[in-house]
């Protein structure tokens, strides 16, 4: 099955929340954040192989956390592998009393992250914009 969410059509106000709703559906429920919560906007094209799901995601920069209690809310044994298009992701105000740090993912980096594992951190680029390739089993 093949879909596209988008922001076509929903007034400003209501784009940012309406994106974490719909990922937190496809892919994981997380609290997220961006400095320009009314100017943001974000794509998904998903593909359903049944036990794998792929996803292409462009969207502006954002800060997202995923805690204990949004883990036992969805599958805690979700494994994601990423493929970075272009983006800069890691943990920019630091998680649990540790510093802040981040990791800049070159273009076609590949990266694996286990759902159940919680996290802080955002995702931002240069330009503004962010694409990435997520892949793993159906949430």
């Amino acid at each position: 099955m093949y879909s596209v969410i988008n922001m076509d059509g929903l007034a400003p106000a209501d784009r940012f929340s309406f994106w974490w709703e719909a990922v937190a559906r496809s892919v994981v429920p997380v609290h997220a954040s961006s400095e320009d919560v009314l100017g943001f906007w974000a794509e998904m094209t998903a593909v359903d192989l049944g036990r794998v799901q792929i996803f292409r995601v462009r969207c502006l920069s954002f800060e997202a956390r995923r805690t204990p209690r949004l883990i036992r809310r969805a599958d805690p044994g979700l494994l994601q592998l990423s493929l970075t298009l272009l983006w800069l992701t890691g943990h920019p105000r630091g998680t649990g009393g540790e510093p802040a740090r981040t990791t800049a993912l070159p273009r076609h980096d590949l990266t694996a992250a286990h759902g159940g594992c919680a996290f802080g951190g955002g995702a931002a680029s240069e330009s503004g914009e962010l694409s990435g390739v997520p892949a793993g089993p159906p949430a």
